[in-house]
C-alpha cells in the first residue's frame, strides 16, 4: 500500500525559505559548541598529560620533587592529589633530607571561557611530624591559566603556630599573596603581617615581612627580587627598615649581578647604628659559560651526578667563565655608628677583578690575571682613642683627616696596604699554587674540587712525614707564612756584592735581601750601592727580608751615626 504525499503549496515554500535564517543560526550555534566543547575537552586532556610529565620531571629533582598523582577525569573537569617534597633530596643521610612534605589536592574546570582556557583552586597541607607541635604549613589559592600558558593563582595561608608549652612557642600571622608564572617568568608575591617566637627567656617579634620575586629567566636566574622587614625586635636589640635586595642583568654577552643590604636602624647594647647599606656585585660573567652551566643543573639535577660528556662540559664551561673575566667584590659599605656620648661614620669598598685571557680555553693563570684592592674609613668619635691607637701603631690602619683609614691594594705582583709596598712574592707563589690545583681540577673530569688549606685534614701526616716535618722545616711554608717573621725597623746604607745584598745599620747591623727579588727591586729602586734607606720590615731568624712594610729614601744629612735595627711597634 502506497500513501502520496500532496506537494507543498507555495505557502508552504514561502514559510520555509522565511525560517532559513533561523536553522542556519541555529546550525552555526550547534556547530560552534561543539567545537567549544571538543577544544575544552581537548585542553583538559592536554592539561592532564602536561601535569603527569611535570610530575614525571621532578623525580630526580634534588630540590623539589612531585609525586604520588592520583587524578580523576571528568568530560570538563577533573580533581586529584599528589605528594610534594622539599629539601636536599639528593643527599644520602636521612637527617634533615626532607625539609616539608605536604600533600596537594586541587579541582580543575576545563571549560573555556573569554579570558582563561581553564580555572582552578587547590590546597597544600603539610604531613604531622613526630617532633613538631601545631598542624605544619596550610595554604590554598585558586587561578587561572590563560591562552597563552601563563598560570595566575592568589596564595593564602591559614595563621600557623607550634611550640612546646613549657618551653618555646610561635606564632605566624595569616599570609597573602599571588604568582604569576609560564615556561620561561615567575612573579611572586608575598606579604606576613607578623611573626613571634618566644621561649627560655628570649623573644623575637618580626612585623611587615614582604617578599617579592619577578624572574625574567628561570635558567639564567634574570630578573630581581627582594626581602623586606618593616620592624623586628628582639630581647637584646630592635630594628626598622631591614631590606635584602637583588637584581641580575644581561648587558650583551655579559650577566652582572647585584645584591644589597640595607638597615634603616637597629639598637642594641648601648649603640645605635643608622642607614647602614652594604652592596654587593659581581660583574661581567660570561652569559655563555652561565647558560651552559645552568643547562647541565637542568639535565642533572646536580653537579654531584655528571655522566662524563657533562662533566667535561661543566668543567670547560668554568674554565671559559674564568678566561673571559669578571669582577666582585663590596662596592658600598656605608652606615654611622653611635654611643651615648660619639658619632662614627663607616665607608668602604672591596674589588676583586679577574682580567680576562685572550685564550679562554688555556689553563688558569691567577697570578698573572688578578688584581684587587680595598679601602674602609671611619670618621667620628664612637670609637676610643686607645682602640685607634692601637690600630695605628699595629700597622692594622692609619690615621688622617678623613679619621681612620685602612686599604690595600694588588696588581702586577706587587702588594701595598696603607700605602706600604709588601713583597709579594709569597702571595705569587700562593696563586700560582691556587692555579695548580684549580687547572688539575678543570683539566680532569676524574679530580675532585680544591679545597684550599684542607690538604692536611684530607691527607693526615703520616708519622715518618711528621718526623721529616719535624726535623726540617720547609722554606717554602715559612715563606707563605708571614705571621711567622719579626717586624724590624732598621735606618742603613745599601750594599751590593756579589755575596749578596743587604742594608748595614752604621752599629754594624745587617738585614739581608735577594738583589733579583722583589724586595730587592723596591730597595733598589729609591737606594743605589752607599745611599741610606729607612725600612720596617718583616725579616726571618736569618734576618733575610721577606716583606716591607715601609721604605724610605734617608738624605745623607738625616743619617743617624749611631743608627741600629728595632722592633717595630706591634
Amino acid at each position: 500500500m502506497f500513501v502520496r504525499l500532496a506537494p507543498l503549496s507555495k505557502q508552504h515554500w514561502v514559510a520555509i525559505m522565511e525560517q532559513k535564517p533561523l536553522i542556519q543560526a541555529t546550525g552555526a550555534i550547534a556547530l560552534f559548541a561543539a567545537a567549544w566543547l571538543g577544544a575544552s575537552v581537548y585542553l583538559g586532556r592536554n592539561a592532564e598529560r602536561e601535569l603527569a610529565e611535570r610530575v614525571d620531571k621532578t623525580s630526580a629533582d634534588c630540590a623539589v620533587r612531585l609525586s604520588n598523582l592520583q587524578q580523576q577525569n571528568g568530560l570538563l573537569s577533573a580533581n586529584g592529589s599528589l605528594e610534594l617534597q622539599v629539601g636536599d633530596l639528593c643527599s644520602p643521610d636521612q637527617t634533615g633530607k626532607y625539609w616539608v612534605v605536604a600533600d596537594v589536592q586541587y579541582n580543575v574546570s576545563h571549560l573555556i571561557l573569554p579570558g582563561s582556557a581553564m580555572r582552578f583552586n587547590w590546597t597544600l597541607r603539610q604531613r604531622p611530624e613526630p617532633d613538631r607541635d601545631g598542624p605544619g604549613l596550610q595554604f590554598s589559592g585558586s587561578g587561572h591559566s590563560a591562552f597563552s600558558g601563563t598560570v595566575f593563582s592568589d596564595i593564602a595561608s591559614a595563621e600557623m603556630a607550634g611550640g612546646a608549652a613549657d618551653s618555646e612557642s610561635w606564632r605566624l600571622e595569616p599570609l597573602t599573596g599571588h604568582i604569576e608564572a609560564d615556561e620561561k617568568r615567575v612573579n611572586l608575591s608575598l606579604k606576613a603581617p607578623r611573626f613571634t617566637l618566644r621561649g627560655n627567656g628570649n623573644a623575637l617579634d618580626v612585623q611587615g615581612m614582604g617578599l617579592q620575586l619577578n624572574l625574567l629567566d628561570r635558567a639564567l636566574g634574570l630578573g630581581t627580587s627582594s626581602l623586606t622587614v618593616d620592624k623586628i625586635a628582639s630581647t637584646n636589640a630592635s630594628g626598622e627598615r631591614l631590606g635584602v635586595s637583588s637584581a641580575t642583568v644581561q648587558n650583551g654577552d655579559r650577566i652582572d649581578t647585584t645584591i644589597q643590604y640595607a638597615l634603616g636602624s637597629i639598637d642594641t647594647m648601648g649603640y645605635a647604628a643608622r642607614d647602614l647599606a652594604l652592596e654587593l656585585a659581581i660583574r661581567g660573567l660570561d652569559a655563555e659559560s652561565i647558560k651552559t652551566l645552568a643547562d647541565i643543573a637542568k639535565e642533572s639535577k646536580s653537579f654531584q651526578n655528571l655522566t662524563l660528556e657533562e662533566n667535561q662540559r661543566y668543567r670547560k664551561a668554568l674554565k671559559q667563565a674564568i678566561n673571559r673575566g669578571f669582577s666582585t667584590g663590596i662596592t658600598k659599605l656605608s652606615g654611622t655608628v653611635s654611643n651615648s656620648a660619639a658619632n662614627s661614620a663607616l665607608n668602604g669598598q672591596l674589588t676583586i677583578e679577574l682580567k680576562p685571557n685572550a685564550n679562554p680555553d688555556a689553563d688558569i693563570e691567577l697570578a698573572k690575571v688578578l688584581q684587587s684592592s680595598g679601602r674602609v674609613s671611619v670618621r667620628g668619635d664612637a670609637i676610643g682613642e686607645d682602640q685607634k691607637n692601637q690600630w695605628v701603631e699595629m700597622g692594622i690602619a692609619t690615621a688622617g683627616a678623613e679619621g681612620l683609614q685602612a686599604g690595600y691594594e694588588y696588581a702586577a705582583g706587587i702588594l701595598k696596604t696603607n700605602d706600604r709596598i709588601i713583597d709579594g712574592q709569597w702571595l705569587q707563589q700562593t696563586l700560582t699554587d691556587t692555579d695548580a690545583h684549580l687547572n688539575r681540577f678543570l683539566n680532569d673530569p676524574e679530580s675532585e674540587m680544591p679545597v684550599p688549606g684542607l690538604e692536611n685534614v684530607i691527607n693526615p701526616q703520616t708519622e715518618n712525614d711528621a718526623d721529616e716535618s719535624d726535623s726540617a722545616p720547609d722554606p717554602a711554608d715559612q715563606a707563605a707564612n708571614p705571621l711567622a717573621y719579626q717586624s724590624i725597623s732598621m735606618t742603613g746604607r745599601a750594599v751590593y756584592a756579589e755575596s749578596g745584598a743587604m742594608l748595614e745599620s752604621s752599629d754594624g747591623q745587617r738585614l739581608y735581601f735577594a738583589a733579583d727579588s722583589d724586595v730587592g727591586q723596591l730597595i733598589a729602586g729609591l737606594c743605589r750601592e752607599g745611599e741610606t734607606c729607612a725600612v720596617t720590615a718583616l725579616v726571618d731568624a736569618d734576618r733575610q727580608i721577606k716583606a716591607i712594610q715601609q721604605l724610605n729614601a734617608v738624605p745623607a744629612a738625616e743619617t743617624e751615626p749611631n743608627g741600629g735595627t728595632t722592633p717595630a711597634a706591634n
